[in-house]
């Protein structure tokens, strides 16, 4: 359903309104699953913006926000797991995990040279800090 409103409602809409249906359908689909949970998503989002925003485009803020990430989850796996299979928050967020650390890398290839870059390096840098609606935006697309 969601991709269906964005669709013929919102796909020629400007970029905020996007970021916003993405943020909140995402929060909404997250609220439903999880419930309070859904903290932990927030935080780490949150974090990989203030990295972006504060450590800039340096080989250290790409490994700290895959030290930070990684280390979440791990914790995150560790303080949940059951003797059975559960569907938990730790599912989702992998993935999450996965799109904030892919974002470090996108900024950081944003600052090198065209020549240096492959062409998927190319597609995918961003030249600029990303806002804070845009990485909410990103991270909370349902679509993965």
């Amino acid at each position: 359903p969601f991709a269906l409103v964005y669709r013929w409602f919102l796909f020629y809409q400007p970029a905020p309104v996007i970021h916003l249906f993405h943020i909140f359908s995402g929060l909404a689909l997250a609220a439903f699953n999880f419930g309070p949970q859904l903290y932990h998503s927030v935080i780490c989002v949150f974090v990989q913006f203030l990295m972006l925003r504060l450590m800039g485009r340096t080989v250290t803020a790409v490994l700290s926000s895959f030290t930070f990430q990684m280390v979440y989850l791990l914790l995150g796996y560790y303080y949940t797991a059951t003797e059975e299979y559960d569907i938990k928050w730790t599912m989702p967020h992998c993935v999450l995990t996965l799109k904030l650390i892919g974002l470090s890398f996108d900024f950081y290839d944003g600052g090198k040279e065209a020549p240096q870059l492959s062409e998927e390096q190319k597609k995918s840098a961003l030249t600029s800090v990303p806002s804070l609606l845009e990485v909410f935006g990103f991270s909370y697309f349902y679509g993965g």
